[in-house]
């Protein structure tokens, strides 16, 4: 058992999605921790997003047992950094709106709370299962983008873009201070600053589901992550140097 846990969940345009995710964490939770908080920050979504879910939740939100914070519309890594500078739990957890890593799998990061102040989740490796596999042309992008951040970044995940990750409060919080990047490259950028300030952490095989409804474009995304790429890696010589 955990012993509180803030979970953090950047939405934008998700008033599909987002009401069946909380019932669903509402749910399960207890199996984790009977003291938590669901933290969900609003990429400034122009769909009914968060007057959905205050209508839904406005009787436990007023125990702030879920909050929703809304901010101008920055992209997913500014909405992961709000949730987690917000949160006041001893663990953070940051999932994906669309449910795709259910909180069922915070019991595969278990067995390691007690060793590591980051855990990310993995759909690459060993015990790590994937439905509904992607389409090929999203699979090889993928592939490619993450043979570049290895050897550029000199990093060793084989998966940074999963967006299921558990954090210390006290380790998440300080990373989440110096991130930069708003988009979907701030999981490298948290990974990378871990490693500048001697962090381990532990990538962990999860189930994970895939959404038909991807936000990530194919032929746009990509290149922007690489120039991000280029950001992070250049920020971070630097404060070598320094």
């Amino acid at each position: 058992m955990l012993s509180s846990l803030s979970i953090v969940i950047p939405t934008y345009n998700e008033s599909g999605r987002i009401i069946h995710t909380i019932h669903d964490i509402l749910s399960k939770v207890s199996l984790f921790t009977n003291n938590f908080e669901i933290i969900i920050v609003d990429d400034g979504s122009l769909d009914t997003t968060r007057d959905d879910i205050e209508k839904e939740f406005c009787s436990i939100m007023e125990k702030s047992v879920v909050r929703c914070i809304p901010i101008k519309h920055q992209g997913k890594g500014a909405a992961v950094k709000q949730g987690m500078l917000s949160s006041k739990k001893e663990w953070i957890l940051f999932m994906d709106a669309d449910n795709s890593a259910s909180i069922d799998s915070l019991a595969f990061f278990q067995p390691f709370v007690h060793q590591y102040e980051i855990m990310i989740g993995s759909r690459a490796i060993k015990d790590g299962t994937l439905t509904r596999i992607d389409k090929w042309h999203r699979k090889i992008m993928g592939g490619i983008f993450n043979s570049i951040m290895r050897k550029m970044m000199k990093l060793p995940y084989l998966d940074t873009q999963c967006g299921f990750k558990l954090f210390t409060r006290s380790c998440g919080q300080l990373i989440s201070h110096d991130v930069v990047e708003t988009g979907f490259a701030f999981d490298v950028e948290i990974l990378s600053l871990a490693k500048l300030f001697h962090i381990p952490v532990k990538e962990v095989g999860i189930h994970w589901k895939n959404s038909d409804k991807s936000q990530v474009s194919v032929m746009r995304d990509p290149w922007r992550m690489l120039c991000a790429l280029y950001r992070i890696k250049k920020r971070h010589v630097l404060h070598n140097l320094h």
